[in-house]
């Protein structure tokens, strides 16, 4: 190309440099624009949380309720001075943010990805409701009570934070609550995970358990989270070999020597943050450079264009998979003559809200997903929570966030009413 641009009139060649020149020019300026939109959102998020924070204290203040100010790191070393065996909350969505994590953790010759947490362990979810709810995790990092899974099991619950138990005490999530019905239930919630993860998990442990009853907590940014987990070689295994396995239950005692090595350096890099002594001026130059590189890369273009490796999928494909990962869970539970259901959780609780008509489109989806497969299906929007005079009592402070222990008892006795209707 560039060879033959020599042959050309030098008339021809300057109106084609400068018709180059025009369209880079034209690219970058764009990029500066792009750039400073997303800096402009950026910090009005900031904003919002800070009112948001300022609505719950204020909320806090004029009912006389208590406020815990300390920060995670504070309250897990305070319970490590207790005698408690105290960790972070190490959830599998945190490794597909780092390219060197994206497939797992290194284990000599291999990688590993975790799927539970550190076990036998106590860590704290965050804090929605005033405190952090102190949780105790099983011998393979989930949230259920000891020695669990020797016993049959009536339900084994999947899903993200909603099924884990964000941010409720441990005796107020949706498995305590059902626990509590006499119904054996199993917690394989985790927070921040999509369909694929989630059902990586199934393959893993549940369908090693074969439970009567399988539910599924569908959430409403469960596609976005399905995109960034289609990033992991290792995870799309699951996809495409209904034989692979890492045989995590084995595997059990090196998940927690990485998990806690990969503890141990997050917080050695948080640490180096906060105790950098870098002058404003070295910290500047160093910020403009790093900026100047991603501009150089027109990253928020490519981003923009879909060109970035994590949005390789379109929401068409991601849909298919959603759907051939249901139907192939509902397949092998039937194998074993189990039952699985799906339950809807909604992005906002008022009925009407037409701002995210994604969201709605995702609801529908699921829904029409649930009828074709033949797979009982509950609408929390649709058929709960647009039913109730006050929906607001089920989240915290009347504000924002995961439920609170009202609505998680809601969703416990909805869930059920349909097992016994099924």
């Amino acid at each position: 190309m560039i060879y033959v641009f020599f042959y050309f009139k030098d008339n021809s060649k300057i109106n084609i440099s400068l018709f180059f020149l025009s369209v880079g020019i034209s690219l970058y300026c764009f990029e500066i624009y792009l750039e400073y939109s997303k800096e402009k959102n950026y910090k009005m998020k900031i904003e919002e949380d800070k009112k948001l924070t300022q609505s719950i204290l204020n909320f806090v203040e004029k009912n006389g309720l208590s406020y815990d100010n300390r920060t995670k790191i504070e309250v897990l070393n305070d319970l490590k001075k207790m005698g408690y065996n105290s960790f972070p909350n190490i959830l599998p969505s945190f490794f597909l943010s780092n390219k060197s994590t994206v497939n797992g953790l290194d284990n000599l010759n291999e990688k590993i990805y975790p799927l539970g947490g550190i076990s036998n362990i106590t860590t704290i979810l965050s804090n929605e409701l005033g405190y952090y709810p102190i949780i105790q995790t099983d011998q393979y990092g989930f949230k259920n009570p000891e020695n669990f899974y020797n016993e049959e099991i009536d339900i084994a619950l999947i899903g993200d934070s909603y099924a884990e138990g964000s941010s409720v005490k441990e005796n107020q999530n949706i498995a305590s609550v059902l626990r509590s019905n006499e119904l054996k239930t199993i917690n394989f919630g985790m927070g921040g995970i999509g369909s694929l993860i989630e059902y990586a998990i199934f393959r893993e442990y549940i369908i090693k358990l074969k439970p009567k009853n399988i539910v599924w907590l569908f959430c409403f940014n469960d596609f976005e989270n399905l995109r960034k987990e289609l990033n992991s070689d290792l995870l799309k295994k699951y996809i495409y070999d209904d034989n692979f396995s890492q045989n995590l239950i084995t595997k059990q005692k090196m998940i927690d020597i990485l998990l806690k090595q990969y503890a141990k350096k997050e917080k050695a890099k948080e640490n180096q943050k906060n105790n950098a002594k870098i002058s404003v001026e070295k910290n500047n130059i160093y910020s403009t450079f790093i900026i100047f590189i991603e501009r150089f890369k027109l990253s928020n273009l490519r981003s923009l264009l879909k060109l970035n490796p994590i949005q390789n999928n379109n929401h068409d494909e991601i849909k298919k998979i959603i759907f051939d990962i249901i139907s192939k869970t509902n397949e092998s539970i039937s194998m074993w003559e189990g039952k699985l259901f799906l339950v809807y959780i909604p992005k906002s609780l008022i009925n009407g809200n037409s701002k995210d008509l994604k969201s709605i489109a995702n609801r529908e989806f699921i829904s029409n997903l649930a009828e074709e497969l033949n797979i009982p299906f509950l609408d929390l929007k649709k058929d709960v929570f647009s039913h109730l005079d006050d929906p607001l009592i089920l989240l915290p402070f009347r504000l924002k966030g995961h439920y609170n222990e009202i609505g998680y008892k809601l969703i416990s006795d909805e869930i059920i009413k349909m097992i016994e209707k099924n």
